[in-house]
């Protein structure tokens, strides 16, 4: 099933598989008799649902899933191992499958590209400056069916710094680990 249009709280729906269950079978659920007594639907017809009674049906999406992420720190993996207050702030896009939801938790295969903040440290002044970089991760992102609002996700990446600044400090070239926690506002 594929949402077609949105309007006043009313989706307008088009299913594009439809699986083939035994009148039996259906008798047996309240939704099942539910689906008889309207009478079954078709592949060739659009249908309107009110959006809040589409959230009380149990269901599962799939396609293209995008969003923005914020990641606050990283822990890099090679070099002094070192956790790092170093920020990247990125758009993601990545497929939402219905065969990785389960038990209300859809967990998203992304890539992420942005911009990072990373701290270089310069030994010949014993301080670290922070400078820009193109942060790259592929990862997973976990959303919840009970709340759209709250989304966490572990994201593997890289920073791409200039020349120097790796030259300077060879920990900013090594792959990075992190987590978020994200609530929409």
């Amino acid at each position: 099933m594929a949402i077609r249009h949105e309007a006043d709280g009313i989706y307008t729906v088009r299913f594009y598989d439809i699986p083939n269950i035994a009148e039996a079978e259906l008798k047996k659920t309240g939704l099942g008799q539910d689906c008889l007594a309207a009478g079954l639907v078709n592949l060739d017809s659009s249908y309107t649902i009110s959006k809040n009674k589409l959230a009380t049906f149990d269901y599962k999406r799939s396609g293209v899933t995008f969003g923005g992420l914020v990641i606050p720190f990283k822990f890099r993996l090679g070099g002094d191992k070192a956790l790092s207050s170093s920020s990247t702030i990125a758009p993601y896009v990545g497929f939402s499958s219905r065969y990785l939801q389960f038990f209300g938790v859809s967990l998203n295969p992304v890539i992420t590209g942005g911009v990072g903040f990373v701290p270089v440290f310069n030994p010949a002044s014993g301080t670290a400056e922070t400078r820009s970089a193109m942060s790259f991760g592929v990862g997973f992102v976990m959303t919840s069916s009970k709340n759209d609002q709250f989304s966490a996700g572990l994201i593997l990446g890289r920073d791409v710094l200039s020349k120097s600044d790796r030259a300077l400090d060879p920990n900013v070239n090594k792959p990075w680990l992190s987590f978020y926690l994200g609530v929409a506002m």
